[in-house]
């Protein structure tokens, strides 16, 4: 159970019967009342405080910041550019024949799972990936050469 300190700050009786309160909470609660009854028909429990303890309030765990996303740079342009190719993109297809889906998803999951990458982004961030990358397209280059996988 958590509890959090608001004031009412409006009482109205509905057509109904219903009496609708409206709750107020200070800016450091609010996150902490949206989790809790941000879905509309929320079960809760009303009490009035004596005073306002503030005391009995629980302020919410501050939640630790999410890991900034590294952004692409060269080589994740790059690979996109690539990967939109239909040229790449046959060549993907060559290289794995039993996958399925839309050329394009075939040519970028070809091109994650060959780098060992879950986003192209990474490929600007990871040495190992980068080098992974100029090694694809060096192969994708001698493909288009020759017209053949090259083992």
């Amino acid at each position: 159970m958590s509890i959090i300190e608001g004031a009412s700050a409006g009482v109205k009786d509905m057509a109904d019967g219903t009496l609708r309160i409206t709750v107020e909470f200070e800016p450091r609660f609010a996150q902490m009342a949206y989790a809790l009854f941000g879905a509309r028909g929320t079960p809760l429990a009303v009490t009035a405080l004596k005073g306002g303890y503030a005391a009995m309030a629980t302020t919410p765990e501050p939640k630790p910041p999410e890991p900034e996303k590294p952004k692409g740079g060269k080589l994740a342009i790059n690979a996109a550019y690539v990967c939109n190719s239909q040229e790449f993109q046959r060549f993907a297809a060559e290289c794995e024949p039993d996958w399925t889906g839309s050329p394009i998803d075939i040519a970028a999951r070809f091109m994650r799972y060959q780098c060992g990458i879950d986003s192209r982004s990474e490929l600007d961030h990871s040495s190992a990936a980068a080098v992974r990358f100029k090694e694809l397209m060096g192969q994708y280059r001698n493909w288009g050469e020759t017209g053949a996988l090259v083992a």
